[in-house]
């Protein structure tokens, strides 16, 4: 039984790591046999795997030529077809399962343009209609995917995780990346992140005479948004600190060293970073959007209204209390276990029937 696996989006943030640890998993199964599609470049590390054939492509997503030119004769040759998104090729005669993270490009103004949302919902449209099973990151995606979508096909919900690079990750062989103390935000500025309600917190924070700056983990020239009163505030204010791009020890190193992350987030699929910071001891701080109750209500977190600016910088000047000094990781944040999800059915696939 041989899958055909969507890699193309491997080096991406968000559905890259996530494609990139359920892989491993996935791979180390020796039951079945696997088509990898992607640039060479990014599939080298996959080569010792003798289960494992390439198709490879530099072909991008969501374009004419990924519908209409990628090499489907050989996908069709296998049992299964996954991609780790909603975009696959048209043409395909074998069972399609597929994972759907989020909806907020149909949920918040200003996400994309007009053009841009209306291409991703024909995408994301076609998808529900031709997919066998979908996947996707959260109950609350579940809910937003049959409610916005009319979805009718069993959908499953494979959790992010710990990435296996954090897993790996040694703080006591890394000297702290800054000498002062610092809040922290990991992200972009896009509108669903709700960073103007952290940079009003903040002003009161300072004003309030704590002198922490605040530390935004992420490639300045890279954010894309609309908000530019966002961009102003940040880039005329000295106390914030844009690090760039990091590596992933970079970034676990700056979590690790936090007073604590704040995720003022107005819409998420899921939500890594708090999880990634909880496992490293940093306290953390979230709004109380439904998928952050639905994942952190039973973890050592506080929420605040977002509502409240003053909720939040009180939390911000007066710390967070932690009930527990040892994290324990809940069993469905582990790309092993969504990987077995995803693994369970495509075995249910065995025997198919040709479209």
């Amino acid at each position: 039984m041989k899958i055909a696996i969507d890699c193309r989006m491997l080096t991406k943030s968000g559905i890259g790591v996530y494609l990139e640890n359920i892989l491993e998993y996935l791979l180390d199964s020796s039951r079945y046999s696997f088509l990898l599609i992607g640039e060479k470049k990014h599939l080298s590390k996959y080569e010792n795997r003798d289960n494992c054939e390439y198709l490879y492509t530099n072909t991008g997503i969501f374009t004419i030529s990924e519908l209409l030119f990628m090499n489907t004769k050989r996908i069709n040759e296998c049992t299964i077809y996954y991609s780790p998104n909603f975009n696959f090729p048209m043409g395909l005669k074998i069972p399609i399962l597929l994972s759907i993270h989020d909806l907020v490009f149909l949920e918040v103004p200003r996400f994309t343009s007009p053009l841009g949302r209306y291409i991703r919902l024909l995408y994301v449209k076609r998808a529900v209609k031709q997919a066998d099973v979908i996947f996707t990151v959260s109950n609350f995606s579940k809910e937003r995917i049959i409610s916005l979508l009319a979805a009718k096909q069993k959908i499953y919900v494979t959790y992010n995780g710990i990435n296996r690079a954090l897993l790996n990750y040694d703080s006591t062989c890394v000297k702290p990346r800054f000498n002062f103390d610092y809040f922290l935000y990991v992200g972009n500025i896009k509108p669903h992140k709700g960073l103007s309600m952290l940079l009003d917190a903040y002003s009161l924070v300072r004003r309030s005479g704590d002198l922490r700056k605040l530390v935004i983990v992420g490639d300045y020239k890279s954010f894309k948004t609309r908000d530019k009163v966002v961009l102003r505030r940040i880039s005329n204010n000295p106390d914030i600190i844009f690090t760039g791009r990091v590596t992933n020890e970079e970034l676990y190193t700056i979590m690790r060293g936090a007073s604590m992350l704040i995720q003022p987030s107005l819409y998420e699929g899921f939500g890594i970073p708090p999880l990634e910071s909880l496992f490293l001891g940093t306290p953390v701080v979230l709004s109380n959007i439904p998928v952050f109750k639905e994942l952190y209500a039973n973890l050592d977190v506080c929420f605040y209204d977002l509502e409240s600016t003053h909720q939040l910088a009180e939390y911000m000047l007066n710390g967070v209390e932690k009930k527990s000094s040892n994290f324990i990781l809940p069993v469905q944040f582990d790309y092993r276990y969504a990987a077995n999800v995803i693994l369970k059915i495509i075995n249910s696939y065995e025997s198919f029937t040709t479209r």
